[in-house]
């Protein structure tokens, strides 16, 4: 009996001691490829938004010749599209609408087959003309229009390569983001990191900012930056620090681990 009990206290002691490892481990953190897929973005100072936007503003409209004459074609033709679209829409409604009346009635009933037949081939007659009427709205009305401004966006961007200028699509999209970005106050924001492993919950916080415009104007910028889980950092839209490179290193921490990746990403502030 002695031994017997010599024999589980020897147990217990084993598996107090293996618990005990296991409380100690921490898990892992790994960090030695980790990047941001594009690791600098480039941003604009609050005050500049009014003349970065009138700036691009002016750019849209200094097209001349044939350029011009294909962008106001190719307007036109936007322009048409866009009313075709939202007769596209209100086709499609209905006939999700006629698919809805049709799924609706057979939901009354246990097992379809108990659903009267001149009902449910009503009904699926008025989804096939729906159907119909969509499918062939895309097909004659709007396929051609789609096809005529891709050809003329093609155009315009050949012509535009040719003489060494920017699209004007690419101008409107930046143009159109500055704006939307000034009347939502949306803030500048970067990817997360990647390529970086380990166990959770992981923390990222800021550990530091260089910028080649000085110290003042580093603490200045960190006033305006944000970071949260993955890496992503947000920059206030209201960011009026000295225009420069500000590059920053972000500490990464889990339980046991804390690794600091240094200038690892750079925001340039025009």
């Amino acid at each position: 009996m002695k031994n017997r009990y010599i024999t589980y206290i020897g147990f217990f002691f084993i598996l107090w001691m293996l618990a005990g490892c296991e409380k100690e481990h921490t898990g892992y953190l790994f960090t030695d490829n980790a990047r941001y897929p594009i690791d600098s973005l480039k941003i604009s100072r609050f005050e500049r938004l009014y003349p970065d936007i009138y700036e691009l503003e002016e750019r849209l409209n200094s097209y001349s010749g044939e350029i011009l004459d294909s962008l106001n074609a190719y307007r036109e033709v936007e322009a048409e599209e866009e009313k075709i679209n939202k007769e596209l829409d209100r086709l499609e409604s209905i006939m999700n609408k006629q698919g809805d009346i049709l799924n609706a009635y057979l939901d009354l009933f246990a097992d379809e087959s108990d659903a009267d037949p001149e009902r449910v081939k009503e009904l699926e007659k008025n989804c096939e003309e729906a159907y119909k009427a969509y499918a062939t709205y895309q097909t004659e009305v709007y396929d051609p229009v789609f096809q005529i401004r891709n050809r003329l966006e093609k155009k315009i961007e050949d012509l535009c390569a040719a003489a060494g200028l920017e699209t004007p699509f690419a101008i409107a999209r930046e143009l159109e983001e500055k704006k939307k970005q000034l009347s939502l106050d949306i803030p500048w924001t970067t990817s997360c990191i990647e390529q970086l492993l380990g166990t959770q919950p992981i923390i990222y916080s800021l550990e530091g900012i260089h910028s080649d415009q000085g110290e003042a104007a580093a603490a200045d910028f960190e006033r305006y930056l944000t970071v949260i889980g993955g890496g992503r950092m947000y920059v206030d839209t209201r960011v009026n620090s000295p225009a420069g490179k500000y590059t920053v290193s972000l500490r990464v921490s889990n339980e046991g681990f804390s690794v600091v990746l240094t200038d690892i990403f750079t925001f340039v502030l025009q």
